[in-house]
Protein backbone atom coordinates (compact mmCIF):
# COMPACT_ATOMS: atom_id res chain seq x y z
CA UNK A 1 0.00 0.00 0.00
CA UNK A 2 1.33 3.43 -0.94
CA UNK A 3 0.56 5.93 1.79
CA UNK A 4 1.21 9.65 2.18
CA UNK A 5 0.39 12.09 4.94
CA UNK A 6 -2.12 14.83 4.33
CA UNK A 7 0.46 17.51 5.20
CA UNK A 8 1.79 19.07 2.03
CA UNK A 9 -0.67 17.18 -0.18
CA UNK A 10 1.34 16.15 -3.24
CA UNK A 11 4.71 17.52 -2.01
CA UNK A 12 6.23 14.05 -2.22
CA UNK A 13 6.50 14.53 -5.97
CA UNK A 14 9.38 16.85 -5.25
CA UNK A 15 11.38 14.10 -3.53
CA UNK A 16 11.23 11.64 -6.43
CA UNK A 17 14.29 11.30 -8.60
CA UNK A 18 13.69 11.71 -12.30
CA UNK A 19 16.03 12.33 -15.24
CA UNK A 20 15.92 15.93 -16.41
CA UNK A 21 14.48 16.64 -19.84
CA UNK A 22 13.90 19.79 -21.77
CA UNK A 23 10.41 21.12 -21.24
CA UNK A 24 8.00 19.71 -23.82
CA UNK A 25 7.07 22.23 -26.46
CA UNK A 26 3.37 23.00 -26.25
CA UNK A 27 1.65 23.52 -29.60
CA UNK A 28 -1.73 23.11 -31.19
CA UNK A 29 -1.98 20.02 -33.40
CA UNK A 30 -4.72 18.65 -35.66
CA UNK A 31 -8.12 17.43 -34.54
CA UNK A 32 -8.18 14.26 -36.63
CA UNK A 33 -7.81 11.80 -33.75
CA UNK A 34 -9.97 13.86 -31.39
CA UNK A 35 -12.79 13.89 -33.90
CA UNK A 36 -12.46 10.18 -34.46
CA UNK A 37 -12.82 8.98 -30.87
CA UNK A 38 -15.14 9.38 -27.95
CA UNK A 39 -18.08 10.95 -29.78
CA UNK A 40 -21.54 9.57 -29.15
CA UNK A 41 -24.30 10.32 -31.61
CA UNK A 42 -27.93 11.32 -31.66
CA UNK A 43 -27.90 13.91 -28.87
CA UNK A 44 -27.66 17.17 -30.77
CA UNK A 45 -31.38 17.83 -30.44
CA UNK A 46 -30.84 18.72 -26.77
CA UNK A 47 -28.65 21.67 -27.74
CA UNK A 48 -30.40 24.82 -29.00
CA UNK A 49 -30.42 25.54 -32.71
CA UNK A 50 -28.18 28.54 -32.09
CA UNK A 51 -24.96 27.00 -30.83
CA UNK A 52 -24.10 28.26 -27.31
CA UNK A 53 -20.56 29.51 -26.74
CA UNK A 54 -18.26 27.35 -24.61
CA UNK A 55 -16.94 30.57 -23.05
CA UNK A 56 -20.19 31.56 -21.34
CA UNK A 57 -23.06 30.02 -19.37
CA UNK A 58 -25.28 27.81 -21.48
CA UNK A 59 -28.98 28.15 -22.27
CA UNK A 60 -30.30 26.24 -19.23
CA UNK A 61 -30.95 27.33 -15.67
CA UNK A 62 -29.07 25.26 -13.10
CA UNK A 63 -30.76 23.20 -10.40
CA UNK A 64 -29.06 21.72 -7.34
CA UNK A 65 -30.06 18.96 -4.93
CA UNK A 66 -28.32 16.74 -2.37
CA UNK A 67 -29.08 13.20 -1.33
CA UNK A 68 -27.44 10.57 0.87
CA UNK A 69 -26.28 7.32 -0.70
CA UNK A 70 -25.69 4.35 1.60
CA UNK A 71 -23.40 1.53 0.60
CA UNK A 72 -22.85 -0.91 3.42
CA UNK A 73 -21.84 1.00 6.54
CA UNK A 74 -20.74 4.01 4.49
CA UNK A 75 -23.08 6.98 4.00
CA UNK A 76 -22.04 9.36 1.22
CA UNK A 77 -23.55 12.78 0.59
CA UNK A 78 -23.98 13.48 -3.12
CA UNK A 79 -24.36 16.89 -4.77
CA UNK A 80 -26.25 17.09 -8.07
CA UNK A 81 -26.26 19.93 -10.59
CA UNK A 82 -28.61 19.62 -13.58
CA UNK A 83 -30.70 21.63 -16.08
CA UNK A 84 -33.96 23.04 -14.76
CA UNK A 85 -36.75 25.25 -16.05
CA UNK A 86 -37.09 27.00 -12.70
CA UNK A 87 -35.59 30.45 -12.24
CA UNK A 88 -32.14 30.39 -10.64
CA UNK A 89 -30.93 33.08 -8.26
CA UNK A 90 -27.68 34.13 -6.69
CA UNK A 91 -27.31 32.31 -3.37
CA UNK A 92 -24.48 32.17 -0.79
CA UNK A 93 -22.37 29.19 -1.74
CA UNK A 94 -22.73 27.68 1.73
CA UNK A 95 -26.45 27.26 0.93
CA UNK A 96 -25.42 24.16 -1.01
CA UNK A 97 -24.14 22.52 2.19
CA UNK A 98 -26.08 20.79 4.92
CA UNK A 99 -27.57 23.18 7.44
CA UNK A 100 -25.10 22.12 10.13
CA UNK A 101 -22.11 23.04 7.93
CA UNK A 102 -23.26 26.44 6.72
CA UNK A 103 -22.23 28.58 9.70
CA UNK A 104 -18.71 27.11 10.05
CA UNK A 105 -18.19 27.42 6.30
CA UNK A 106 -19.33 31.05 6.39
CA UNK A 107 -16.86 31.71 9.22
CA UNK A 108 -14.05 30.36 7.04
CA UNK A 109 -15.17 32.55 4.14
CA UNK A 110 -15.23 35.62 6.38
CA UNK A 111 -11.63 34.98 7.40
CA UNK A 112 -10.37 34.18 3.88
CA UNK A 113 -8.84 36.67 1.41
CA UNK A 114 -11.67 38.51 -0.33
CA UNK A 115 -10.69 37.57 -3.89
CA UNK A 116 -9.89 33.88 -3.32
CA UNK A 117 -12.78 31.51 -2.48
CA UNK A 118 -16.08 31.60 -4.34
CA UNK A 119 -18.79 33.16 -2.20
CA UNK A 120 -21.97 32.81 -4.25
CA UNK A 121 -23.43 30.75 -7.08
CA UNK A 122 -26.42 31.17 -9.38
CA UNK A 123 -28.61 28.10 -8.92
CA UNK A 124 -32.17 27.02 -8.19
CA UNK A 125 -31.98 25.03 -4.95
CA UNK A 126 -34.04 21.81 -4.84
CA UNK A 127 -35.53 22.65 -8.24
CA UNK A 128 -37.32 20.13 -10.43
CA UNK A 129 -35.21 18.96 -13.38
CA UNK A 130 -36.15 19.84 -16.94
CA UNK A 131 -36.14 17.48 -19.89
CA UNK A 132 -33.52 14.81 -20.32
CA UNK A 133 -32.21 12.24 -20.19
CA UNK A 134 -29.02 14.29 -19.89
CA UNK A 135 -25.37 13.32 -20.19
CA UNK A 136 -23.94 12.73 -16.72
CA UNK A 137 -20.48 13.58 -15.39
CA UNK A 138 -19.32 12.20 -12.02
CA UNK A 139 -16.97 14.57 -10.18
CA UNK A 140 -14.26 13.60 -7.67
CA UNK A 141 -12.90 16.36 -5.44
CA UNK A 142 -9.35 17.05 -4.17
CA UNK A 143 -7.90 15.44 -1.04
CA UNK A 144 -9.62 16.57 2.19
CA UNK A 145 -11.98 18.71 0.10
CA UNK A 146 -15.71 18.77 -0.65
CA UNK A 147 -17.72 18.91 -3.89
CA UNK A 148 -18.06 22.71 -3.55
CA UNK A 149 -14.48 22.88 -4.83
CA UNK A 150 -15.88 22.22 -8.31
CA UNK A 151 -19.22 23.98 -7.92
CA UNK A 152 -18.60 26.69 -10.54
CA UNK A 153 -17.48 24.14 -13.12
CA UNK A 154 -20.40 21.81 -12.31
CA UNK A 155 -22.89 24.64 -12.63
CA UNK A 156 -21.41 25.70 -15.97
CA UNK A 157 -21.67 22.15 -17.32
CA UNK A 158 -25.28 21.88 -16.12
CA UNK A 159 -26.11 25.13 -17.90
CA UNK A 160 -24.91 23.44 -21.10
CA UNK A 161 -27.13 20.40 -20.61
CA UNK A 162 -24.66 18.13 -18.80
CA UNK A 163 -25.61 16.96 -15.30
CA UNK A 164 -22.89 16.59 -12.65
CA UNK A 165 -22.95 14.28 -9.60
CA UNK A 166 -20.31 14.66 -6.89
CA UNK A 167 -19.90 12.41 -3.84
CA UNK A 168 -18.32 13.77 -0.65
CA UNK A 169 -15.52 11.23 -0.29
CA UNK A 170 -14.22 12.66 3.00
CA UNK A 171 -17.26 13.94 4.89
CA UNK A 172 -18.69 17.40 5.49
CA UNK A 173 -15.71 19.71 6.18
CA UNK A 174 -12.62 17.49 6.32
CA UNK A 175 -10.18 20.37 5.88
CA UNK A 176 -11.46 21.82 9.17
CA UNK A 177 -11.58 18.54 11.10
CA UNK A 178 -10.23 15.12 10.08
CA UNK A 179 -7.98 15.07 7.00
CA UNK A 180 -8.61 12.47 4.32
CA UNK A 181 -5.95 9.78 3.80
CA UNK A 182 -3.95 10.20 0.60
CA UNK A 183 -3.20 6.55 -0.15
CA UNK A 184 -4.21 3.63 -2.34
CA UNK A 185 -6.76 2.34 0.17
CA UNK A 186 -8.62 5.64 0.00
CA UNK A 187 -8.26 5.65 -3.77
CA UNK A 188 -10.20 2.37 -3.82
CA UNK A 189 -12.86 3.89 -1.55
CA UNK A 190 -13.22 6.85 -3.90
CA UNK A 191 -13.59 4.65 -6.98
CA UNK A 192 -16.27 2.62 -5.17
CA UNK A 193 -18.06 5.88 -4.28
CA UNK A 194 -18.08 6.98 -7.92
CA UNK A 195 -19.34 3.59 -9.07
CA UNK A 196 -22.12 3.58 -6.45
CA UNK A 197 -23.24 7.09 -7.42
CA UNK A 198 -23.35 6.18 -11.09
CA UNK A 199 -25.24 2.95 -10.36
CA UNK A 200 -27.78 4.79 -8.21
CA UNK A 201 -28.49 7.57 -10.69
CA UNK A 202 -28.74 5.32 -13.73
CA UNK A 203 -30.97 2.79 -11.95
CA UNK A 204 -33.19 5.42 -10.26
CA UNK A 205 -32.36 3.99 -6.84
CA UNK A 206 -34.62 4.78 -3.91
CA UNK A 207 -32.10 7.21 -2.39
CA UNK A 208 -32.21 9.40 -5.52
CA UNK A 209 -34.93 12.09 -5.39
CA UNK A 210 -37.87 10.78 -7.40
CA UNK A 211 -37.99 13.83 -9.66
CA UNK A 212 -34.52 12.88 -10.90
CA UNK A 213 -35.43 9.32 -11.84
CA UNK A 214 -34.83 8.57 -15.50
CA UNK A 215 -33.10 11.91 -16.16
CA UNK A 216 -29.61 10.55 -16.95
CA UNK A 217 -28.29 8.87 -20.08
CA UNK A 218 -26.24 5.71 -19.47
CA UNK A 219 -24.69 6.01 -22.93
CA UNK A 220 -23.24 9.47 -22.25
CA UNK A 221 -21.23 9.29 -19.04
CA UNK A 222 -18.11 11.30 -18.24
CA UNK A 223 -15.79 11.72 -15.26
CA UNK A 224 -14.01 14.81 -13.92
CA UNK A 225 -11.61 15.18 -10.99
CA UNK A 226 -9.29 17.67 -9.30
CA UNK A 227 -5.98 16.67 -7.65
CA UNK A 228 -6.56 13.32 -5.85
CA UNK A 229 -9.81 13.35 -7.78
CA UNK A 230 -7.87 13.25 -11.06
CA UNK A 231 -6.26 9.96 -10.02
CA UNK A 232 -9.64 8.73 -8.77
CA UNK A 233 -11.46 9.34 -12.06
CA UNK A 234 -8.52 7.91 -13.99
CA UNK A 235 -8.80 4.60 -12.16
CA UNK A 236 -12.59 4.71 -12.35
CA UNK A 237 -12.48 5.19 -16.12
CA UNK A 238 -9.91 2.44 -16.50
CA UNK A 239 -12.16 -0.03 -14.68
CA UNK A 240 -15.65 1.08 -15.78
CA UNK A 241 -16.45 0.99 -19.51
CA UNK A 242 -19.51 3.19 -18.99
CA UNK A 243 -17.23 6.24 -18.88
CA UNK A 244 -16.91 7.74 -22.37
CA UNK A 245 -14.65 10.71 -21.55
CA UNK A 246 -12.47 11.65 -18.55
CA UNK A 247 -10.85 14.93 -17.49
CA UNK A 248 -8.20 15.43 -14.79
CA UNK A 249 -7.29 18.76 -13.20
CA UNK A 250 -3.91 19.58 -11.61
CA UNK A 251 -2.62 16.06 -11.01
CA UNK A 252 -1.39 13.15 -13.15
CA UNK A 253 -3.80 10.24 -13.38
CA UNK A 254 -0.90 7.81 -13.67
CA UNK A 255 1.89 8.40 -11.15
CA UNK A 256 4.23 6.36 -8.91
CA UNK A 257 2.86 7.73 -5.63
CA UNK A 258 -0.63 6.31 -6.12
CA UNK A 259 -0.12 3.38 -8.49
CA UNK A 260 -2.92 1.68 -10.34
CA UNK A 261 -3.80 3.93 -13.27
CA UNK A 262 -2.33 3.15 -16.68
CA UNK A 263 -3.35 5.94 -19.02
CA UNK A 264 -2.49 3.81 -22.04
CA UNK A 265 -5.30 1.50 -20.90
CA UNK A 266 -7.97 4.18 -20.68
CA UNK A 267 -10.71 3.25 -23.08
CA UNK A 268 -11.92 6.83 -23.40
CA UNK A 269 -10.45 10.17 -24.53
CA UNK A 270 -8.85 12.13 -21.70
CA UNK A 271 -8.32 15.79 -20.87
CA UNK A 272 -5.52 17.05 -18.62
CA UNK A 273 -5.29 20.59 -17.26
CA UNK A 274 -1.87 21.61 -15.93
CA UNK A 275 -1.48 24.51 -13.50
CA UNK A 276 2.00 25.62 -14.57
CA UNK A 277 2.96 27.07 -11.15
CA UNK A 278 1.50 24.21 -9.13
CA UNK A 279 3.16 24.26 -5.70
CA UNK A 280 1.45 21.05 -4.57
CA UNK A 281 2.53 18.53 -7.20
CA UNK A 282 5.53 20.70 -8.23
CA UNK A 283 7.21 20.75 -11.62
CA UNK A 284 7.85 17.03 -11.35
CA UNK A 285 4.13 16.33 -11.00
CA UNK A 286 3.46 18.53 -14.03
CA UNK A 287 6.08 16.57 -15.96
CA UNK A 288 4.19 13.39 -15.08
CA UNK A 289 1.03 15.04 -16.47
CA UNK A 290 2.79 15.81 -19.76
CA UNK A 291 3.99 12.22 -19.90
CA UNK A 292 0.42 11.05 -19.20
CA UNK A 293 -0.70 13.01 -22.24
CA UNK A 294 2.00 11.48 -24.43
CA UNK A 295 0.92 7.98 -23.36
CA UNK A 296 -2.78 8.38 -24.19
CA UNK A 297 -4.00 5.87 -26.76
CA UNK A 298 -7.67 6.90 -27.03
CA UNK A 299 -7.01 10.54 -27.87
CA UNK A 300 -7.19 13.59 -25.68
CA UNK A 301 -6.15 17.14 -24.91
CA UNK A 302 -3.62 18.84 -22.62
CA UNK A 303 -4.23 22.39 -21.44
CA UNK A 304 -1.42 24.23 -19.67
CA UNK A 305 -2.37 27.39 -17.78
CA UNK A 306 0.36 29.93 -17.09
CA UNK A 307 0.56 31.62 -13.67
CA UNK A 308 -1.94 29.13 -12.21
CA UNK A 309 -1.43 27.29 -8.93
CA UNK A 310 -2.99 24.09 -7.63
CA UNK A 311 -5.97 25.98 -6.16
CA UNK A 312 -6.33 28.68 -8.85
CA UNK A 313 -9.01 26.58 -10.53
CA UNK A 314 -10.97 25.75 -7.36
CA UNK A 315 -13.87 27.44 -5.58
CA UNK A 316 -12.08 26.55 -2.32
CA UNK A 317 -8.98 28.61 -3.10
CA UNK A 318 -7.84 30.45 0.03
CA UNK A 319 -10.56 29.03 2.25
CA UNK A 320 -7.95 27.56 4.64
CA UNK A 321 -4.15 28.08 4.64
CA UNK A 322 -3.51 24.76 2.85
CA UNK A 323 -5.62 26.00 -0.08
CA UNK A 324 -4.03 29.45 -0.40
CA UNK A 325 -1.31 28.87 -3.05
CA UNK A 326 -3.10 29.92 -6.22
CA UNK A 327 -4.31 33.34 -5.12
CA UNK A 328 -2.29 36.54 -4.70
CA UNK A 329 1.51 36.44 -4.45
CA UNK A 330 3.44 33.23 -4.96
CA UNK A 331 6.77 31.63 -5.82
CA UNK A 332 7.28 29.97 -9.18
CA UNK A 333 7.77 26.22 -9.53
CA UNK A 334 7.96 25.87 -13.33
CA UNK A 335 11.11 24.64 -15.06
CA UNK A 336 13.85 27.22 -15.28
CA UNK A 337 12.00 29.78 -13.14
CA UNK A 338 11.95 28.13 -9.72
CA UNK A 339 12.09 30.58 -6.84
CA UNK A 340 10.90 33.66 -8.76
CA UNK A 341 8.29 35.83 -7.05
CA UNK A 342 5.13 36.42 -9.07
CA UNK A 343 1.37 36.97 -8.81
CA UNK A 344 -1.03 34.13 -9.58
CA UNK A 345 -3.67 34.81 -12.19
CA UNK A 346 -7.02 35.86 -10.66
CA UNK A 347 -8.93 32.86 -9.32
CA UNK A 348 -11.95 33.95 -11.37
CA UNK A 349 -9.78 33.64 -14.50
CA UNK A 350 -8.51 30.21 -13.49
CA UNK A 351 -12.05 28.98 -12.92
CA UNK A 352 -13.23 30.54 -16.20
CA UNK A 353 -10.51 28.75 -18.15
CA UNK A 354 -11.44 25.47 -16.46
CA UNK A 355 -15.11 26.04 -17.27
CA UNK A 356 -14.30 26.73 -20.91
CA UNK A 357 -12.25 23.61 -21.51
CA UNK A 358 -14.35 21.17 -19.52
CA UNK A 359 -17.46 22.46 -21.35
CA UNK A 360 -15.84 22.06 -24.75
CA UNK A 361 -14.47 18.62 -23.82
CA UNK A 362 -17.69 17.11 -22.54
CA UNK A 363 -19.90 18.75 -25.16
CA UNK A 364 -17.55 17.40 -27.78
CA UNK A 365 -17.31 13.86 -26.44
CA UNK A 366 -20.74 13.35 -24.82
CA UNK A 367 -22.82 15.27 -27.38
CA UNK A 368 -20.67 14.31 -30.37
CA UNK A 369 -20.27 18.00 -31.21
CA UNK A 370 -17.40 18.53 -33.66
CA UNK A 371 -17.45 22.31 -33.22
CA UNK A 372 -16.86 21.91 -29.47
CA UNK A 373 -13.81 19.74 -30.19
CA UNK A 374 -12.53 22.52 -32.43
CA UNK A 375 -13.03 24.94 -29.52
CA UNK A 376 -11.09 22.50 -27.35
CA UNK A 377 -8.03 22.83 -29.59
CA UNK A 378 -8.14 26.63 -29.52
CA UNK A 379 -5.82 28.32 -26.97
CA UNK A 380 -8.01 30.89 -25.23
CA UNK A 381 -6.97 33.27 -23.82
CA UNK A 382 -3.83 32.82 -25.90
CA UNK A 383 -1.62 34.75 -23.49
CA UNK A 384 -2.63 32.42 -20.62
CA UNK A 385 -3.13 29.00 -22.20
CA UNK A 386 -1.25 26.48 -24.34
CA UNK A 387 -3.01 23.46 -25.86
CA UNK A 388 -1.97 20.14 -27.33
CA UNK A 389 -4.35 17.56 -28.80
CA UNK A 390 -3.94 13.91 -29.78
Amino acid sequence: MAKLSHQGLWKAFGSLERPTNDRLLVSVVGLVLALAVGCSSGADEQLPAERPSVDAPGPYEVGHQRFTLTRGARAVEVDLWYPTAEAAEVVPIESLLSEASREPYRALLDAAPASCPTRSLTVALDAAPAGGPWPLVVYSHCVSCIPLGGASVAARLASHGIAVAAPSHAGELPFASDPEPLDTDQLAVRVADLSAVLDALLSSAAEVPSALHGRFDAQRVGALGHSFGSVSVGLFTQTDPRVKAVFGLAAPMENPLLPGVKVAELGAPAGLLIAQEDNSITELGNRFMRENFEALTAGGVEIEVRDAGHWSISDLCGLVPAFEPGCGAGVRHSAGRQGEDFDYLPVSTGISITQRYTTAFFRGHLYGEAAALADLADASPAEQVSVRTR
